[in-house]
């Protein structure tokens, strides 16, 4: 997957170098809607700050009639997010639904997650073959600590515990002790209330959207992706999405040209956000807002500063 994304870098290279707005331009024409683009990087995700930036970039491209804002025909969300807060991915969703008559997500490599669950609240998720969605993993941070964990962790952490009557105390206490030193009590009773919200967006988006005339396979798909699913990193290609969830996905191939114009957009925003240690930015064919990953003496941060 990386070798073909670095070679697809080194053909566009070769060509008459063209801007993210250019990019954007020739998707927008070839789809016939309107764009905003949300991309991360690591350990850049989707937090409660995505939904103001998803809420500026809007009303950046909405026209207003007579002091009313005027709802797009098609909005089209170009995602590509390893994850992140739940809770903001939903409100990201139900936020976009009000600017727009019909809401589609087009994902040019990976929405994992809680960016797989705003692929649920879609009417039509654009995928090329590379393209992929995950089970949804939420993470969980703890209130003081600020240390951040996956859902699944904890999951296979209290599994581990419920077999301790095969190990003795002694040598079950040597294998827990650092984690329960980093999944504290507050962690733990935590994850079923995340899992139970997790399974009830899922639910709730696929019930009014995609799967609004068939409440039983919502139920089930949301079960499976919050609850079945072993592992974080499990891929779910655009044929399992429309084959086993019943998702509505549109195929797009090499040859097409929804597909280079997709594939050239991915690349000049890869591209951007490498060369200048960018990892989350947001934007629309005329403005990107992003956040940069900066170095202290002591730590790691990430400066949310920066309008192109």
């Amino acid at each position: 997957m990386e070798k073909n994304l670095k070679n697809g870098e080194k053909e566009f290279q070769k060509r008459k170098p063209i801007t993210i707005k250019d990019g954007v331009i020739t998707l927008e024409e070839l789809r016939q809607s309107t764009i905003i683009s949300f991309i991360t990087q690591p350990p850049g995700n989707i937090t409660t700050d995505s939904v103001m930036l998803i809420v500026d970039n809007l009303d950046a491209v909405t026209t207003k009639v007579k002091g009313e804002t005027k709802k797009f025909k098609r909005l089209d969300l170009f995602l590509n997010s390893t994850g992140g807060s739940i809770d903001a991915a939903y409100k990201i969703v139900k936020v976009c639904r009000e600017y727009a008559e019909e809401f589609n997500v087009i994902v040019p490599l990976m929405a994992k997650s809680a960016a797989t669950l705003i692929c649920l609240g879609a009417d039509e998720i654009v995928m090329p073959p590379v393209a992929e969605l995950g089970p949804i993993d939420p993470i969980i941070t703890h209130p003081s600590k600020g240390t951040p964990v996956p859902a699944r962790s904890i999951r296979d952490f209290l599994e581990l515990v419920a077999r301790r009557d095969q190990t003795t105390e002694t040598e079950l206490s040597s294998i827990l002790a650092p984690l329960i030193d980093r999944l504290d009590p507050w962690i733990v009773g935590t994850y079923e209330t995340i899992m139970k919200i997790s399974e009830d967006y899922a639910r709730r988006l696929l019930s009014s959207f995609m799967l609004k005339k068939d409440s039983k396979k919502a139920e089930e798909v949301a079960r499976i992706l919050t609850r079945e699913i072993p592992s974080h990193l499990y891929a779910i290609n655009r044929t399992e999405a429309a084959e086993d969830y019943d998702l509505k996905i549109l195929n797009v191939d090499p040859g097409d040209s929804l597909y280079d114009a997709i594939k050239q957009l991915f690349i000049i925003y890869t591209q951007f956000m490498n060369q200048n240690q960018i990892i989350l930015l947001s934007g629309t064919r005329d403005i990107n807002r992003f956040a940069q990953a900066i170095t202290l003496p002591s730590q790691k941060g990430i400066e949310p500063k920066g309008i192109l």
